[in-house]
């Protein structure tokens, strides 16, 4: 009986180690994306910012999508206007992130989408994080003013 106990202990910590290691091989947590996704568009798809041509819920700006697309060639078929559908937008941030904030935390990760590679050092962008981080201690919406 103790056999079976331990082999499902094994089992249930084989899974976590999994879980625990695929996060770090994306390095951004859902809860960031889901902050972010709020943040940019309302958590609309359809948002279009004419005067940055930025597009999609993360408001995926052209040099950025490039930057990723170069980065992933993965993304090497796709359009900057692909960037309206949900996925293809978490994918080139995944790639842009992958590039330029390997190893960084959430708020470093988040300055960089709104700053460009260096957006992390940029006193410019601590608002947008604080920004973000109240949505994700708001649970994923705009805390009420």
């Amino acid at each position: 009986m103790q056999d079976k106990r331990l082999k499902f202990l094994l089992f249930i910590w084989a899974i976590l180690a999994l879980l625990i290691s695929a996060q770090a091989a994306f390095g951004q947590s859902e809860a960031l994306i889901q902050a972010l996704i709020v943040q940019e568009s309302d958590g609309k798809d359809s948002a279009f910012n004419r005067k940055e041509n930025a597009v999609g819920p993360l408001q995926i700006r052209p040099a950025y999508f490039k930057d990723a697309q170069e980065h992933d060639p993965s993304l090497k078929g796709l359009k900057h206007t692909d960037c309206y559908k949900r996925d293809v937008a978490i994918r080139v941030f995944r790639a842009y992130m992958d590039r330029y904030a390997k190893g960084k935390s959430d708020e470093q990760m988040a300055r960089i989408h709104n700053g460009g590679p260096s957006g992390h050092k940029k006193s410019s962008t601590d608002k947008y994080w604080r920004s973000v981080d109240a949505i994700m201690r708001n649970g994923g919406k705009k805390p009420t003013k």
